[in-house]
């Protein structure tokens, strides 16, 4: 992971497109987690005792959802914990319905205080799952992990309920906290029953289906009202010419043995408005509690719809009255495209005069800063080191291919541990460093091609209006 610290530290200066470009390059629900976290590390004070209030209902009364599941019999009061070290895990509350599942839990102190720091590990061997009664895993990682004043919320998502009505909650703790991280052992096994929750919720098809003229093609499948949430289901993948032409593309560019699929491609954002044209919720949650959106999850492709970039996105939100109605907006669609932009780099004359080329399709600009001798990290190679600032439109980490007159081509591989993307207000303020190998010495000429760029597509106007509950 350290080689994104710099995606990191974009997030914690509150770069929302940083955010998004990394959770869907990894595609991996362990970066979503540790990234919501870090939003929350500096919002602590140090509560007391007295600060927990011990009633689930209160503490929730502003997640509406979660207030009316409790409040209509889908809350269980746990109060089971395991001790180790002079810490406690106690699980206090959960919730369970066909959207959500949401556990609710506080670390104490040997005196029984809360901790000022309330987060639970739940990888390098730390698991928080969830499972059915005969041990078979039903989600092997959290869909988001909220923290508060001496408590925390772990939110599991499942694509669907098992047949069996029990499920278990497992915790299998070997570390807490992240500031001054403390040993333990916790283990706890915590059975929850479905039964009612499955019978509760009713899922109404939509079946709208729209192909954008970039080729993306979105199915808004279905919707299904439960007691703590409104789930909406949409399903989105790239159409067979778009492929096609992607891939006739690539190979142009990188040659037949380049690595190609859909699955990184694209993105999109939405929003969902009331009958008075009012946003309630949308893709981009902004601050934390803001709107009524309580998660937008993607499933990402397996096997042969890597290839297509076939992706089902779960987006769920808080309900709201029964005579509401909504409607889903498409606002925008961010696409990779491959890029026709070049640069010519003669070595000999850059340190005397960087060079600097605008890319008139996006207006994005570079500069070449410098080539200097270098080692490859971990290793005793010898490589080149190729400096590139740029202010870019929209925010990315660009891929190049560099070549010399002959079109010989050489590795270049960037440098994600020093690469920084600055927002300010003249744009994204780039800073690159290039691996380059294979290269024993500069040839007089070279040239360095951006493999793809981000444009940004508005103006879709593709509505759906959402059926209401029955």
């Amino acid at each position: 992971m350290h080689e994104d610290q710099e995606w990191v530290n974009q997030v914690l200066n509150g770069n929302k497109q940083a955010y998004a470009h990394l959770i869907h390059k990894y595609k991996d629900r362990i970066y979503a987690l540790l990234l919501r976290m870090v939003r929350h590390l500096g919002m602590y004070v140090s509560p007391t005792f007295a600060s927990y209030v011990s009633s689930f209902v209160s503490r929730v009364s502003g997640d509406l959802g979660l207030k009316f599941a409790a409040e209509n019999g889908f809350n269980t009061a746990v109060n089971q914990s395991v001790s180790d070290q002079g810490y406690t895990l106690r699980v206090k509350d959960i919730v369970a319905d066909s959207a959500r599942l949401v556990i609710t839990y506080t670390l104490e102190d040997a005196s029984g205080n809360p901790l000022d720091d309330q987060y639970l590990h739940y990888f390098d061997g730390s698991k928080i799952y969830l499972a059915d009664k005969v041990g078979n895993v039903l989600s092997e990682l959290p869909e988001d992990h909220e923290l508060g004043q001496g408590y925390g919320d772990i939110t599991f998502v499942l694509d669907e309920w098992p047949k069996d009505e029990d499920i278990v909650v497992h915790f299998d703790v070997h570390e807490i906290g992240v500031r001054d991280p403390k040993p333990v052992n916790f283990a706890l096994q915590i059975p929850v029953n479905i039964a009612e929750s499955k019978q509760a919720a009713t899922t109404i098809p939509v079946q709208n289906v729209f192909t954008s003229p970039q080729g993306i093609r979105f199915s808004f499948d279905q919707v299904m009202y439960a007691p703590s949430a409104t789930r909406f289901e949409i399903t989105t993948s790239v159409t067979d010419e778009s492929y096609e032409r992607e891939r006739q593309l690539v190979h142009e560019m990188e040659g037949d043995d380049a690595d190609f699929t859909m699955d990184d491609s694209y993105r999109f954002s939405y929003r969902i408005v009331n009958q008075a044209g009012e946003v309630i919720a949308a893709s981009e949650r902004g601050e934390v509690n803001s709107g009524r959106t309580l998660y937008f999850s993607p499933t990402y492709p397996k096997g042969e719809n890597v290839k297509t970039g076939t992706i089902q996105w779960k987006t769920a939100i808080i309900p709201g009255e029964p005579s509401e109605t909504l409607t889903f907006i498409l606002d925008e669609i961010e696409k990779e495209e491959r890029a026709d932009f070049a640069i010519s780099i003669r070595p000999d004359t850059l340190l005397q005069s960087p060079i600097s080329k605008t890319n008139e399709e996006t207006g994005d600009t570079y500069t070449i800063k410098g080539l200097k001798k270098g080692i490859y990290p971990g290793t005793n190679e010898e490589i080149w080191v190729m400096t590139i600032e740029g202010n870019l439109k929209i925010w990315d980490m660009p891929s190049w291919i560099l070549s010399d007159g002959t079109g010989k081509r050489y590795e270049v591989t960037p440098d994600y541990t020093t690469m920084t993307v600055r927002h300010t207000k003249e744009g994204e303020i780039l800073k690159q460093n290039l691996f380059i190998k294979g290269m024993a010495s500069p040839p007089e000429e070279l040239s360095l091609k951006l493999k793809t760029y981000k444009k940004r597509y508005t103006n879709i106007e593709w509505k759906v209006p959402i059926p209401s509950q029955k």
